[in-house]
């Protein structure tokens, strides 16, 4: 030990040590600090050059004093708030977004003169609105099929008015014309019979059967009978379906009735099955 009390040999050299002067480790990233080793640590815990990681989670790492700008400026997992639905997303899922925003403004793609349309609005601008859209006339129905601009069709019924007239009469007499073939075919209909031969040889070969297609009692509604393959011998499945007919316009859909179905044993006539459903709220018996 050194006379007077001045330490030990270490706390001596420990002394001159710190006195020596050092340059910040992050000296190449920009830092200019300079001084006694003794406050290195303390200044690299707020050096602004010091490497900090992201802490929105990009995994990046910038200069402590880029922190800040970095959040809020150039980091991709910052958010962002969309001007247009008001609604925030992560910079990285913007772009992504603005194409299905659904308040974002678009131009009309008939090119009409509405200025902004919000994407959320356009179907219904183009089959509803936009005087550019092409649209069928009120009498296509009837005959008219010929497409024009919804600016053009006030300007077209009134000028075809005549002509849609006639057509509407021409309608009315095939639809008389079809009256009295439906009337004609209700006096001599009776529904299905169908005599079916092989059936267990069907069954075994796991083929289907279609009836020929039939008029459904008094109702003119065009009907056809199935019978699907067979997995299981002790049950037997019937379909009733509806078919297009030539009478389908001017019935009223869906068919509402009784169906009713009867299985004879040709070996056995005695050995029968009557079956009947109602059809409502069945989905083949809408209009197809």
């Amino acid at each position: 030990c050194l006379d007077g009390g001045e330490g030990s040999p270490a706390d001596v050299i420990n002394s001159e040590i710190n006195k020596l002067r050092v340059h910040c480790p992050f000296r190449e990233e920009g830092c200019i600090w300079s001084g006694a080793i003794s406050l290195l640590v303390l200044h690299v815990e707020g050096c602004d050059m010091y490497p900090v990681a992201c802490s929105l989670g990009c995994g990046g790492t910038v200069k402590r004093m880029d922190v800040n700008k970095h959040e809020n400026e150039d980091c991709s997992e910052r958010t962002r708030i969309c001007e247009f639905c008001l609604f925030d997303f992560r910079v990285s899922q913007f772009s992504f977004h603005i194409q299905v925003c659904p308040n974002l403004p678009l131009k009309c793609p008939n090119g009409c003169d509405t200025k902004e349309i919000l994407r959320k609005d356009m179907d219904i601008h183009i089959s509803d609105v936009c005087p550019l859209s092409m649209v069928k006339c009120h009498y296509k129905k009837y005959g008219c099929d010929n497409p024009r601009k919804r600016r053009d069709l006030d300007t077209h019924e009134t000028e075809f008015v005549v002509k849609h007239i006639r057509m509407m009469d021409i309608h009315m007499e095939k639809m008389d014309q079809r009256m009295g073939e439906m009337k004609k075919a209700s006096r001599n209909n009776k529904g299905l019979k169908w005599e079916i031969c092989g059936v267990k040889q069907k069954f075994m070969m796991k083929q289907e059967m279609f009836s020929s297609a039939f008029y459904v009692n008094n109702y003119k509604f065009n009907g056809m009978v199935k019978f699907p393959t067979q997995d299981d011998e002790e049950y037997l499945g019937v379909f009733v379906y509806l078919c297009v007919g030539v009478f389908d316009d001017p019935l009223e859909w869906p068919f509402l009735g009784k169906v009713t179905i009867t299985l004879v044993n040709l070996l056995d006539p005695e050995d029968s099955i009557t079956s009947f459903f109602l059809t409502e709220n069945r989905g083949h018996f809408t209009r197809r």
